[in-house]
């Protein structure tokens, strides 16, 4: 009885010890039967749990054993002891002695066999981190990632998990799409008007709509259409939704969504996927914006102030251009999002600043910019487009001496390091060149005019004498336009510096006529390519239609939210926000979800 109650306080004491580390021995441990589930996530999760299950049912089991026992042995010994005290106590001694003895010999054994489950299971953790690396996962935080967590953020932030069809969307798409459908019967006999400004046709959107009415043929089209797209949506969603995520990996993309003590990020280089703790994140940034060489500590909110001082800096442009200056401020400006991007190739993982502009108050001016700057960036000696563009001048590079080193150098914080003064002195210096009088965009795209015919015919002759002489005849038609003959050699110079076969690797854009119907992508509206293609004789059997429409439209999908979206947010949680249309912070006071009410 002694020897079983040893043998059980032994069992005991090991699979208390497993339950704490989370281990489980090899006797319990079931193995998934079903060949075809083995490597499926969801059946090693289920036999995992059911082993934890089976550990903790066998402990509550043995303490009842240990318990009945200790009893049937008390009562023994009190029976003993009404008979034969001096016995019972030479008995109990005994007994104490050969315990002790037991216990020592099995706890070691049992000691023994923890350890090699130990190394075991850190084994298993040592392989399941180098997979994790493999599959571009890099976790720095104190946090285990679990099985399932794991395999989802495998797959990648690009990763897009299926949702069911939205019918709302779908039907504001469509909707959006008649509307583009109209606006081009509606202008398609009126003359268009160029505008002042080329910065990519950054206007404010308008919600001018033509009226039903002025097509039968075009109202029949979009009748049928949104007939056909109803009952397109009715029958899909009748049908059972396949997933792309086992039920584990959904839930693990809650509950890492919702783990407010780890902040995941893209990697700076290399496309790893980050976990970092969030307090280290933060660290992170007050480390940054702490340095006042860069930063300056603000006591409220300035972007009232500065659009104000906006708007009375575009008053200073010519008066033709206000119209359109003023359109790129927007009616309510937010501040920008500082985050970071985490640099796993540096010691310490230092953090790479990044502002977001969506939704400030020079995000269309800078685009403006941008595109104004960007043509004469381009020209530069200097200019690298790419690594395929770096690669190419290296290859131009001939006749090295044999101990030649070749060295590359790299600005610590470029952006950051760029005095705001030269910054400015270098656009005038290069603005000034493009046209000595009064500055207008338009002088840039005439210098692209130049420049891409250059280029082109650069790219189509493959006879460089056939080449000068069609850069001979754009250089006179140039010269008949007005341009300068200074400015005309230069472009036609830079145009001809490109190799020639950099230039074939590319392919000239094709411009789409076709009106675009845009919706975010799920595989049962691959069904609207057949309704484009059944309604299209109803367009044609019109003649106005058919030359306003000579090709079908296209059909063209959105992604959906992919991991990047759900699991990484700019922002750090707060107990407060702050409303877009107004700038002013409410409270959040208690917990809501998408299925609360009243809210």
């Amino acid at each position: 009885m002694t020897t079983k109650e040893v043998q059980l306080n032994s069992d005991i004491h090991f699979l208390s010890i497993c339950k704490k580390r989370q281990l489980i021995p090899k006797g319990i441990k079931i193995k998934n039967p079903l060949a075809n589930t083995q490597k499926t996530q969801y059946a090693e999760n289920l036999c995992k749990r059911t082993s934890e299950k089976l550990r903790n049912h066998l402990i509550h089991q043995l303490y009842n054993k240990k318990y009945s026992i200790q009893h049937k042995k008390q009562y023994l010994l009190q029976n003993l002891r009404e008979e034969n005290t001096y016995m019972a106590k030479q008995l109990e001694h005994d007994l104490h002695y050969f315990y002790k003895k037991q216990q020592r010999d099995l706890f070691k054994k049992k000691n023994n066999k923890l350890i090699r489950l130990q190394q075991d299971y850190h084994k298993h953790l040592a392989e399941k981190e180098k997979w994790q690396e493999k599959s571009g996962i890099v976790n720095i935080s104190d946090y285990k990632l679990s099985d399932p967590e794991t395999s989802v953020l495998s797959k990648g932030l690009s990763f897009c998990p299926s949702t069911k069809l939205d019918d709302i969307g779908l039907y504001s798409d469509v909707e959006e799409f008649f509307r583009r459908m109209r606006l081009k019967e509606y202008f398609h006999d009126k003359e268009s008007t160029e505008t002042t400004m080329d910065y990519n046709n950054r206007k404010k959107p308008t919600n001018f709509s033509p009226a039903p009415g002025r097509n039968a043929k075009l109202d029949s089209y979009i009748e049928s259409f949104c007939l056909r797209t109803v009952s397109l949506t009715t029958k899909q969603n009748q049908k059972k939704m396949f997933h792309n995520l086992s039920v584990q990996e959904q839930m693990a993309i809650n509950d890492l969504k919702n783990n407010h003590a780890i902040t995941i990020k893209p990697a700076d280089k290399g496309g790893a996927v980050v976990i970092m703790n969030t307090q280290d994140y933060i660290k992170e940034g007050d480390r940054q914006l702490s340095d006042d060489k860069y930063y300056r500590k603000l006591n409220e909110d300035p972007t009232k102030e500065y659009t104000s001082q906006l708007r009375e800096l575009i008053k200073s442009f010519p008066e033709n251009l206000h119209l359109e200056l003023q359109s790129l401020i927007p009616t309510s400006p937010c501040m920008g999002t500082f985050y970071m991007l985490p640099k796993i190739h540096k010691a310490g993982n230092p953090g790479r600043p990044i502002i977001t502009g969506m939704g400030t108050l020079t995000e269309q001016i800078s685009g403006l910019v941008e595109n104004t700057l960007k043509p004469l960036v381009t020209n530069t000696n200097s200019f690298i487009k790419d690594t395929t563009d770096f690669l190419n001048k290296l290859s131009q590079i001939t006749n090295l001496p044999a101990n030649t080193i070749l060295v590359t150098m790299d600005v610590e914080s470029l952006y950051s390091n760029i005095p705001h003064t030269d910054g400015i002195n270098a656009c005038f210096h290069f603005l000034s060149h493009v046209n000595n009088q009064k500055y207008s965009p338009r002088i840039i795209t005439e210098l692209g005019i130049i420049y891409s015919q250059a280029t082109r015919y650069h790219r189509i002759c493959s006879d460089p004498n056939d080449r000068n002489s069609h850069l001979n005849v754009l250089s006179q038609s140039m010269r008949q336009k007005g341009y300068k003959p200074k400015t005309i050699t230069k472009q036609i110079n830079s145009a001809v510096k490109t190799p020639r076969t950099r230039l074939l690797q590319y392919r000239e854009k094709k411009i789409c006529t076709r009106v675009p119907l845009v919706v975010t992508y799920n595989p049962a509206l691959e069904e609207i390519r057949k309704i484009i293609k059944d309604l299209q004789p109803i367009l044609t059997e019109d003649e106005t239609l058919k030359n306003i429409f000579p090709e079908t439209p296209i059909l063209a999908f959105r992604q959906q939210p992919n991991l990047q979206q759900k699991l990484i947010n700019r922002r750090l949680p707060t107990d407060d926000n702050t409303a877009t249309h107004n700038n002013k912070t409410y409270s959040i006071k208690g917990s809501y979800s998408c299925t609360s009410s009243n809210v």
